[in-house]
């Protein structure tokens, strides 16, 4: 049996994210100076345009330079501008040398932070770790944004998330694929020189594409995770006329016009957006749910009706 938990929302059944400065001449030898006169030489200066713009040449130069070396201090990775690149994987990190960066902390305050950029390979829920399973130093503070320099949103911050096991932070969101989403580490106290592990990896949970079975123009995006206890929230964006957002525990392929339903529908909520609540019971995990939208009196996709679908994604409840 299925209960609304609020308008738009819903509980899931219990089954049992350099111009050139002015140059000097050089002195002629001393032998060269006639004798009997102070020996004293000229100097000799080359006049230099300082009104001659850069040439294009320079300016390129000089953005290849920055591209490589990161901002002023040399060190890629020093400010968000010069986040370095991160895939799904672990690796060794240092903030040894970084330098304070003017973007405020959130959770605790950290010094000698260093940044790092994550694309998404797929939409899921990541889990982004610095926890390295001991009690020695780096103590670290993470931050996790979307957005861009600049115009950053914090998504999620942590501190001391590892468990009795250690000092280091985990976060975690729901990420969609292709955008670019900016990591902070900083560290606390004077283990600024001590190495630390940055993990990246899929859940807590998952998301899945079950068949791009969708119609029209009308896509869902995802937020919250799929976990327990917490939420789940599906939006449907891109529609022209009523939105739907549906949920359901079996899956379908009812093809109506060339659109296919992709699941049973029993849970669904008028408007874009519907908040699946998930129960704080270990009988949970692992459940599997599915979700897609309608776009009625919108689509086009199936004109004698007016309707169009989206893909159908499949979801599964993690830790």
């Amino acid at each position: 049996m299925v209960t609304m938990a609020a308008p738009k929302s819903c509980m899931l059944p219990n089954p049992s994210m350099p111009g050139r400065g002015q140059g000097l001449g050089s002195e002629p030898p001393l032998n060269q100076i006639p004798s009997g006169k102070p020996r004293t030489a000229p100097i000799r200066t080359r006049k230099t345009d300082m009104r001659s713009p850069p040439t294009q040449a320079a300016i390129i130069s000089m953005a290849i330079f920055l591209m490589l070396t990161g901002d002023a201090s040399g060190q890629a990775g020093n400010d968000c501008a010069s986040a370095v690149p991160v895939t799904i994987g672990s690796a060794s990190f240092s903030n040894a040398g970084y330098t304070n960066s003017p973007t405020p902390w959130s959770c605790w305050n950290a010094n000698n932070d260093r940044w790092f950029v994550f694309v998404p390979p797929v939409t899921m829920p990541y889990t982004i770790s610095a926890c390295s399973g001991s009690l020695t130093p780096p103590d670290t503070i993470l931050n996790l944004y979307s957005g861009s320099c600049g115009q950053l949103t914090l998504l999620d911050c942590a501190d001391d998330d590892c468990g009795h096991l250690g000092l280091g932070a985990e976060v975690h969101g729901m990420l969609q694929a292709g955008l670019p989403y900016f990591i902070r580490v900083g560290v606390i106290g004077g283990s600024t020189a001590a190495a630390y592990p940055l993990s990246i990896s899929q859940g807590p949970g998952a998301l899945a594409l079950t068949t791009a079975s969708g119609c029209g123009s009308a896509t869902l995006s995802f937020s919250g995770l799929p976990t327990f206890p917490t939420s789940f929230t599906t939006t449907i964006e891109n529609f022209t006329g009523t939105p739907f957002v549906g949920a359901g525990l079996q899956p379908a392929s009812q093809a109506i016009c060339s659109c296919v339903v992709g699941h049973d529908w029993s849970v669904h909520a008028a408007g874009p957006s519907l908040q699946i609540l998930v129960p704080p019971t270990s009988s949970m995990l692992g459940l599997q749910f599915f979700v897609q939208g309608a776009d009625f009196a919108g689509g086009s996709a199936c004109a004698g009706l007016g309707l169009a679908l989206t893909d159908t994604y499949q979801v599964t409840i993690g830790t």
